[in-house]
């Protein structure tokens, strides 16, 4: 209980920290996290009114009553669609909908999300996956058996660690839990929670990174490998790489061109030529690329309304929260204007102009 103690108070220094003021209601439940003399203390000593509610009485705590069955129906929904068991996954999830919620939940009030409220800056989700979903977990050199051992290992998304800043993931092969930089996420795919509820783990195969991603056509990757006693470096006299001449005339070989789906577009760009450039999220991976503004409107069309939508309505929010402020102060100059008039005299006119030159620099503004 000591420790839960702690966390209350350390929650309340957090965000005295983060904001830069300091709360001055604290409203709660009767539970023994809040209503003990620990709590009560420090809330005392800082000048915080820790205001406990009746029992049975959830109406009297209304917006956190609302918020924790909030998060418990986002929670219930996204174990659900992963398909992770509740003992599996229940913490990882309420964690990752917390990381989620305070990123992309806009209040009607304010037009921002808690995130660009507390750092006065805008978030980004690009770096997280569908939870419960496919994820590959690159393997260090230094961790690797052999040379030739898989670069990838398989494992299950389970959110974001904010506090690692850092994707966790369930590793299928051991049944760990790790904090991973390096990893890629197929937001499609939910075979390996099927394979870990099934008891069947054997049955997912370690993969190497390189190939989650089909290469392009013109991209050719050259690794060089060591040899004993060899000084050929795998390029001929003019400096051009060597290529194995491979005969296939055995095997055959798939003439169609893989197809990739537009998740979604997150940017755009103006190009010095004078073009446009989207920032597209393709289905399947983590990473974006930039892409020519016209192939991007004539294969995914719907995406790039859904965008244009969006940066239309962040756009009239900001125009309308600038328009109230600019009106506001000029309804300030007014006041001071038509009170000058009282005056009679010289004063009265140098008055009228510095009036005049308030209004003129606040239709400025």
């Amino acid at each position: 209980m000591s420790d839960i103690k702690r966390e209350m108070i350390e929650i309340i220094k957090t965000s005295t920290t983060i904001s830069g003021r300091k709360p001055r209601l604290v409203v709660s439940d009767l539970g023994k996290e809040f209503d003990n003399g620990t709590t009560a203390r420090y809330c005392a000593d800082n000048g915080i009114k820790l205001q406990p509610t009746p029992a049975r009485a959830k109406e009297l705590n209304g917006v956190a009553e609302k918020s924790v069955d909030t998060v418990k129906n986002h929670v219930r929904t996204m174990l659900l669609a992963g398909r992770v068991p509740d003992h599996m996954g229940w913490k990882y999830a309420l964690q990752h909908h917390v990381y989620l919620w305070n990123r992309t939940h806009i209040g009607k009030a304010t037009s921002k999300t808690p995130y660009e409220m507390m750092f006065k800056r805008e978030p980004s989700i690009m770096h997280v996956g569908v939870f419960g979903c496919d994820a590959y977990v690159h393997v260090d050199r230094s961790q690797r058996e052999t040379t030739f051992s898989p670069k990838g290992e398989p494992g299950i998304y389970l959110g974001h660690d904010s506090r690692i800043n850092c994707a966790t993931v369930w590793m299928v092969h051991t049944g760990k839990i790790l904090r991973v930089k390096d990893v890629i996420f197929r937001e499609g795919s939910f075979t390996h929670i099927k394979a870990e509820v099934s008891g069947n783990r054997g049955s997912v195969a370690s993969m190497d990174i390189a190939d989650l991603f089909p290469p392009a056509e013109d991209d050719l990757v050259a690794e060089s490998l060591g040899n004993d006693g060899d000084d050929d470096d795998g390029r001929d006299d003019d400096g051009v790489d060597k290529l194995e001449t491979i005969d296939d005339s055995d095997s055959e070989v798939a003439q169609d061109d893989p197809r990739y789906e537009v998740s979604a577009i997150v940017d755009k760009r103006l190009r010095s030529d004078g073009g446009t450039d989207y920032s597209v999220k393709w289905k399947g991976y983590s990473s974006t690329t930039w892409e020519p503004a016209d192939v991007i409107r004539q294969d995914a069309p719907t995406a790039v309304k859904a965008y244009e939508d969006f940066v239309a309505k962040r756009s009239s929010a900001r125009v309308t929260r600038s328009a109230a402020r600019r009106s506001a102060t000029v309804s300030g100059q007014h006041v001071q204007s038509s009170s000058s008039s009282d005056y009679d005299g010289d004063d009265d006119d140098e008055k009228s102009s510095l009036a005049a030159v308030r209004f003129a620099a606040a239709k400025c503004l």
